[in-house]
């Protein structure tokens, strides 16, 4: 075993340390129970020790070193009691001890301290915490450790060189600016342009503060939010210039009388050191008001089916009037864009610096912050575009809200992990409680991806919400937000509550990429009514599986409308009762995976077991819903039986893998269920109903003119046989009817697949037994004259068997 000793000597060095600390009080109780031999608990209490001092030595500058030291040391001896209690196992007739697992807490604030601190390392960089303290020398004039930021092609072509604006008195510069002040030259940060001008209108109408920096001796320190919190980004105020001009090729200010404000040169300097560097391959708006103020975005794409044009405007006026919103406009791709005459630039940001609405007359009015618009003969910087213009001409609408406009808001700080390596996909899932909804109560939910790396743009992030109820409502989600996935690194989903209800919002967020280990934050904003918590005590249910597949050319039949849904995949569920206690149903939960661009859906459906052809309402017994994009899942409480799991991508011949995780409160199996004819030979031969053949069924008395195939068997077998329409109506009901071939006319059928069914996925005859001999298959419709072309299938035992349609 470890050296009692050993731990009483460590705990004693420690106790004079942390004498009044809760920390000491942790790592007391570890040594207490490893003198013991409690081995169990000592574990766990080191681990959390560690973590602990861990979390200590990352907000308190003081001590820091100390503090990783005590981590080390209770990691150490969980370490050698990990070892010893290995040893023993191995050891005959020795002692057996047990360790449980230690459980991540991942709402402690150890992991969130951790997932934040992780998210300041971007690009190579290291942006602390706004709230860490910091200290600079004050003696000279400070020049940033970090050196140069790397410069753009457009830059570089003038070969600029860095030195502090002449004359520049050491301070701090808020003087104020209008919008149209701010000037875009070759650096192609159209959107950080439009933004600062939008916050500067804001700041002329509501008096709000513009100064993003502080300053002493030449060090300026920009409050940028970043993944996930304020950070600290230090910048000095070396500027690059034109060598031949000594004008600055960055962004600038209009000069009055006589020089401009050198502020906002300092404000992008520090945006594009964060971004790593003035080759910017530019943004959106709202994610650069993100950053420098810290306000809600959302992105509206005028061309989607979503898009609401009067919902929109109202929204915009309400918020633009009551300083609650900022917007911006966003063009295509497209390089010919003119309004009335003006040439816009594509691709391009431009920044709303008034919205009107008078005598029904509604209009934007629209800044081009680039200096191109101060060249002589050039488009004018600003111009009255009317609202319905606006939806014929730009793209996108980029809006950013006031967080206060929601007074409760929480933020969860967390890890996607490739589950193994190459996976790229990775899915959280977390429950987001509420209370006290009146009617119209509005709830949003803000997931955003942490950025390590400014340059990759490979990576995509997707947001789904459903309502949940309770097991007393049935146990049932409901869709609120179908999740598709983006690249932004921002997803917004708002939602109206129910009325006067309470609830849980389950809330899945994915991200599809090549990084093994990307950090997150999800903020929730609700009313003051309200009441959000996250629901910390979630637990796993005690029965999991989880399946891995590919669809195929062979079995990826689509959705529903298609002939070919039948050979989607399937497995058997059966759920199993309790083995003590009461009859009750399963909560259970399915969730489907694949890539980002497929559009997928879980149904469950019931049945003994078998697969499913067809599927209607009456048939389903719950179901993901509307296809969504890489991740389909659903919640029921389910009764005790047997049922199949249908899973499906939208549309037919869809390649890619997937998985299938099943969590259940009870005991279940899960099974895959074969294709139809599986271990059977199977052969296929076309057909059509034409004016000649198209005769009906027996009561138009012409039956006997359908078309006529031949099947020969040459030796015992088991056969069966499918008739589908190359193209379904599902008007057509058919029939399919085996009978032995002779001379004269049809005698009785041996078998037939029933009365005629319009099932969009055919009809197919029972498994019989056949022997050696010929048989005829008559394929008909119930109407004469129904004329399309079909197949059939004919599964047997044997290889022996040969079919041809006999003319």
């Amino acid at each position: 075993m470890p050296p009692a000793e050993d731990a009483e000597v460590c705990g004693d060095t420690e106790s004079r340390f942390y004498s009044d600390g809760l920390y000491k009080a942790i790592y007391a109780k570890a040594v207490k129970a490893e003198v013991s031999k409690d081995f169990d608990s000592a574990f766990r209490l080191y681990i959390k020790a560690a973590e602990a001092f861990l979390h200590l030595s990352r907000s308190v500058t003081r001590e820091r070193e100390k503090s990783k030291a005590s981590a080390k040391k209770a990691l150490e001896r969980a370490e050698k009691i990990k070892a010893f209690v290995e040893k023993s196992k191995s050891t005959p007739n020795g002692p057996d001890p047990q360790l449980t697992p230690v459980g991540i807490d991942y709402f402690s604030p150890q992991e969130q301290s951790y997932v934040l601190g992780k998210g300041g390392f971007v690009n190579g960089r290291l942006f602390p915490l706004w709230d860490l303290p910091f200290h600079t020398s004050t003696d000279t004039l400070h020049e940033d450790p970090d050196g140069e930021l790397e410069l753009s092609p457009e830059q570089l072509k003038v070969s600029p060189v860095w030195h502090r604006p002449p004359d520049w008195p050491i301070g701090q510069d808020c003087s104020p600016l209008r919008p149209q002040d701010i000037l875009q030259h070759i650096i192609t940060d159209c959107s950080l342009c439009a933004s600062l001008s939008v916050c500067l209108e804001h700041a002329q109408r509501f008096n709000t503060p513009v100064c993003l920096f502080s300053c002493r001796k030449g060090s300026y320190e920009l409050r940028l939010f970043f993944n996930g919190a304020w950070r600290r980004v230090i910048i000095d105020d070396r500027l690059p210039y034109h060598p031949a001009t000594d004008t600055l090729v960055c962004m600038t200010s209009t000069i009055v009388d006589g020089h401009g404000a050198i502020w906002p040169s300092l404000v992008e300097k520090g945006y594009m050191k964060l971004m790593g560097g003035y080759d910017f391959p530019g943004s959106n708006s709202s994610i650069d008001l993100r950053t420098l103020v810290g306000w809600v975005p959302e992105h509206l794409q005028i061309q989607s089916p979503s898009f609401k044009r009067e919902t929109t405007w109202t929204r915009i006026v309400a918020g633009f009037r009551t300083g609650q919103c900022m917007l911006t406009l966003g063009t295509g791709t497209n390089p010919d864009i003119i309004w009335q005459g003006t040439r816009l630039l594509p691709s391009h940001s431009y920044a709303v610096i008034d919205v009107t609405e008078e005598d029904a007359i509604r209009g934007l009015t629209v800044l081009d912050s680039w200096t191109r618009a101060l060249d002589e003969g050039a488009a004018p910087r600003m111009i009255q575009v009317p609202w319905a213009d606006v939806l014929q001409v730009f793209e996108s609408i980029y809006l950013s809200w006031d967080p206060n406009i929601w007074p409760n808001h929480l933020t969860f700080h967390g890890l996607w992990k490739q589950a193994r390596p190459g996976d790229q996909r990775s899915t959280r899932c977390l429950e987001l409680k509420f209370d006290n909804a009146s009617a119209d109560e509005e709830l949003c939910l803000l997931l955003s991806r942490h950025v390590a790396d400014t340059q990759c743009t490979s990576d995509f992030i997707s947001l789904a919400v459903q309502l949940q109820d309770g097991p007393s409502a049935g146990y049932e989600s409901k869709i609120v937000t179908k999740g598709s996935y983006t690249n932004s690194t921002h997803a917004l989903a708002c939602t109206q509550l129910p009325s006067h209800s309470s609830g849980t919002l389950s809330v899945s967020i994915s991200y599809d990429g090549q990084t093994p280990e990307v950090g997150f934050s999800l903020s929730a904003y609700a009313p003051s009514m309200v009441n959000i918590a996250w629901n910390e005590k979630v637990t796993k249910p005690p029965f999991t599986s989880k399946v891995e597949g590919a669809l195929t050319s062979k079995n990826s039949g689509g959705n529903s409308t298609h002939p070919t849904f039948m050979v989607n995949p399937q497995y058997h569920l059966r759920i199993h009762p309790p083995k003590q206690g009461p009859l009750q149903k399963a909560n259970i939960s399915l969730t489907m995976q694949m890539g980002r661009e497929v559009p997928v859906n879980v149904a469950v459906a019931w049945s003994q077991g078998g697969r499913v052809f067809t599927l209607s309402e009456k048939d389903l017994a719950a179901t993901s819903g509307a296809y969504s994009y890489g991740l389909a899942k659903l919640t029921k409480s389910l009764q005790v039986g047997d049922y199949s799991v249908i899973l499906s991508a939208f549309e037919p011949n869809t390649m890619g893998t997937f998985s299938l995780e099943v969590e259940s409160s009870l005991p279940f199996d899960l099974r895959a269920i074969p294709q139809e004819g599986a271990g059977m030979y199977a052969k296929t031969i076309r057909g059509a109903w034409d004016p000649r053949n198209a005769m009906g069924g027996p009561s138009f008395k012409q039956y006997s003119q359908n078309p006529r195939f031949e099947i020969d068997v040459q030796a015992l077998t088991e056969l069966k046989v499918r008739l589908q329409l190359l193209k379904p109506k599902t008007t057509a009901g058919l029939n399919l009817t085996i009978f032995h071939a002779t001379t004269g006319a049809l005698g009785p059928h041996i078998t037939t697949s029933g009365g005629y069914d319009d099932s969009v996925t055919g009809v197919v005859t029972p498994q019989i037994s056949l022997g050696a001999g010929k048989y005829w298959a008559i394929p008909s419709s119930y109407h004469p004259g129904f004329q399309n072309a079909f197949e059939l299938i004919v599964y047997s035992t044997s290889a022996r068997v040969k079919v041809a349609e006999i003319r």
